[in-house]
């Protein structure tokens, strides 16, 4: 799964939440993460939906998946 942000209204000063992200081809769900940057918005979403981003390989996986045949001791999915 790809994760699209964009920045969808200008910058107000008293808008705490200018970046949205949400899954690539989902746009029209209404399914959204907010946050003050790129990164807060994808936190938000990943939050909201139980998933993770592997630091390994940037996989947008669920919280308790184990990535079939990993043998990476870094891995910080598997916690190895």
């Amino acid at each position: 799964m790809k994760i699209v942000t964009s920045h969808p209204y200008p910058s107000i000063p008293w808008r705490n939440f200018d970046w949205c992200a949400h899954a690539d081809g989902d746009e029209e769900s209404g399914d959204y993460g907010w946050g003050a940057s790129e990164k807060e918005a994808i936190a938000d979403y990943l939050e909201s939906h139980d998933l993770i981003q592997c630091g390994r390989c940037d996989e947008i996986l669920e919280s308790d998946c184990e990535p079939d045949g990993c043998e990476d001791p870094d891995c910080p999915v598997l916690g190895l």
